[in-house]
C-alpha cells in the first residue's frame, strides 16, 4: 500500500481532490483509518510473533528496559515510515501549474 500511495498518480489525484474539500478530506480520512489498521496489526503482530525477521517482543517481557525499548524502537520505526507517507501526501504543492501539452492546452 506504502508504493501505491506514493504513485504518481495518487498524489496527481489528490491534487485534484483539493478543489472539492469535502472529497479530499473524506479521502484523507479513509487513507488515515486504514494505515491506522494497519499499524495496529503490525505492532500486534510484532509483539507476539515477530515482523521482519526479528524475534517477538514479548520474548523480552522478563526486562523491563529491553521489552520497552524495543517497543518504543518499533513505534519510531514505523511511525518515521507513516510521517514520510503522510509528508509526500499532504506536501502536493497546490502552486503547481499544470503542464502544458505542445498545442498550448492545459493537460
Amino acid at each position: 500500500m506504502d508504493a501505491a500511495l506514493r504513485h504518481p498518480f495518487v498524489v496527481r489525484s489528490l491534487q485534484v481532490l483539493r478543489h472539492k474539500p469535502s472529497y479530499h478530506a473524506h479521502t484523507l480520512e479513509l487513507v488515515a483509518a486504514s494505515r491506522r489498521a494497519m499499524v495496529t496489526r503490525r505492532f500486534l503482530l510484532a509483539l507476539t510473533s515477530g515482523y521482519d525477521g526479528l524475534p517477538p517482543i514479548e520474548m523480552a517481557a522478563h526486562d523491563p528496559v529491553h521489552y520497552v525499548g524495543d517497543m518504543l524502537a518499533l513505534v519510531f520505526r514505523i511511525e518515521s515510515e507513516e510521517a514520510d507517507l503522510a509528508g509526500g501526501l499532504l506536501a502536493v504543492a497546490d502552486c503547481e501549474p499544470l503542464a502544458e501539452n505542445e498545442d498550448g492546452d492545459n493537460a
